[in-house]
């Protein structure tokens, strides 16, 4: 299930407010809790991690961003000078898409009883994405799309295999339950993802398929940088 841009329209009355003062605060990816795991040219993949009942640092958001909920994804935010905002919940698997290019925004998070674990997605055009169609394999379910993110979750029963297929721009597949091995053909690659959390970054333009070799269902979510 995805989410669109919820906790961005909760804060859109403040942003005009915050966007002269987010010039000089802590850019995200400087943010302990907020570290940065793989990056290129076209896209940043944060592992964010905040104990339960901590905050992280204020921070800014400078870039379109799809977040995915790994676990205790019970959280809260607090805009400069301003007091907390209400929680924000969300069930592992569900995505929220937020649109900060060209509008960036500055916040505090704090996370509620439980550990905070998502994987976000960080786009790092600031205009002219791609307005291509999301590549669809059989198993592969399109759950929705911005201007910078197509998302799909793809679900496979045990012993199942995807189909042979390639995405036209570079896609971070997360795992959410189960086990997944990837195979990517162009690079001539295999890659494990045996732990809910564990994400691969798959080559655009490269065949890959997602086989499923564990005697449970398993089910991934796949975030496409437009």
């Amino acid at each position: 299930m995805v989410e669109l841009s919820h906790f961005a329209v909760s804060m859109s009355f403040a942003v005009a407010m915050t966007a002269a003062s987010a010039a000089a605060q802590l850019a995200v990816h400087l943010d302990p809790s907020h570290p940065i795991v793989f990056e290129t040219e076209a896209l940043r993949v944060l592992n964010v991690t905040i104990a339960a009942d901590q905050t992280s640092l204020e921070h800014v958001h400078a870039n379109d961003l799809a977040t995915i909920c790994i676990s205790g994804c019970e959280v809260r935010a607090r805009l400069p000078g301003a007091g907390w905002g209400g929680w924000l919940s969300r069930q592992p698997g569900q995505v929220l898409l937020t649109e900060y290019a060209g509008r960036s925004s500055a916040h505090t998070e704090q996370a509620g009883k439980r550990t905070y674990r998502v994987i976000s997605v960080e786009n790092l055009r600031q205009r002219d994405w791609s307005r291509d169609l999301p590549v669809s394999s059989p198993v592969t379910r399109p759950r929705a799309s911005s201007r910078a993110f197509h998302v799909s979750e793809v679900r496979l029963s045990a012993g199942a295999t995807d189909a042979l297929h390639t995405h036209l721009h570079p896609v971070v597949a997360v795992l959410v339950a189960g086990e997944i091995v990837d195979r990517e053909r162009g690079q001539n690659t295999v890659k494990d993802l045996r732990r809910t959390g564990d994400w691969t970054v798959l080559s655009a333009a490269d065949p890959h398929q997602l086989m499923n070799r564990s005697n449970a269902a398993a089910y991934v979510v796949e975030v496409e940088v437009r």
